[in-house]
């Protein structure tokens, strides 16, 4: 199986694996307000072997998903040697990254990934440095005269990862360390295009 081929059916898995979360998240909400009914004995609760059966099979699918993301994170390690923002009328864009299709971007996102590219820094393992929420935040108060909480910027990094994702990119190209540090996975040297096309 070619390397397009496995990051395509890798990209597939972690989708899928994102639903299947999405969903257990629904059940574990809707058991929550179960359990807080059978607290106060408003209704008594009986698992059967069915209930059993689809925890493990959800059980299975989380493990799958852990695996499909761990596949994602280590491809994104080696970063990519091309972006390509071009913005659009009203403050939207389109992005490239390396030969992927493009992807859309409402213009909340665009001025994120357009302030996570600048003034970029050598980091020590041969791609761009890491910028700090705090950065972030003064760099996108500029751009868009509003104030922006790290928890807002943080959310929007989510967001970002999740339409990348969504339209065949590795969400995991949008790094994040634990101090709060965020940075794209841009190779030493790499080709960083931002351009306007209002026509």
């Amino acid at each position: 199986m070619e390397r397009d081929d496995l990051v395509r059916k890798i990209k597939g898995l972690a989708k899928e694996a994102f639903n299947v979360e999405t969903k257990a998240s629904d059940i574990s909400d809707d058991l929550h307000g179960l359990l807080q009914r059978l607290e106060e004995g408003s209704i008594t609760l009986e698992l059967s072997s069915a209930t059993h059966d689809r925890r493990r099979k959800r059980q299975r699918n989380t493990s799958v998903g852990r695996d499909a993301d761990r596949i994602l994170w280590e491809l994104a390690q080696s970063g990519v040697g091309k972006l390509v923002i071009t913005r659009l009328a009203g403050g939207a864009a389109t992005v490239t990254v390396e030969d992927r299709p493009s992807v859309r971007l409402p213009a909340a996102l665009a001025d994120l990934l357009e302030a996570i590219c600048s003034n970029m820094s050598q980091g020590d393992d041969g791609l761009m440095g890491y910028k700090s929420l705090v950065e972030l935040a003064l760099l996108l108060e500029k751009k868009r005269n509003k104030r922006l909480t790290p928890h807002a910027i943080t959310q929007n990094i989510y967001r970002l990862r999740l339409v990348l994702q969504t339209n065949g990119n590795n969400p995991y190209l949008i790094q994040t360390t634990r101090n709060g540090g965020v940075r794209l996975a841009l190779k030493k040297g790499a080709t960083v295009v931002i351009s306007d096309d209002h026509t």
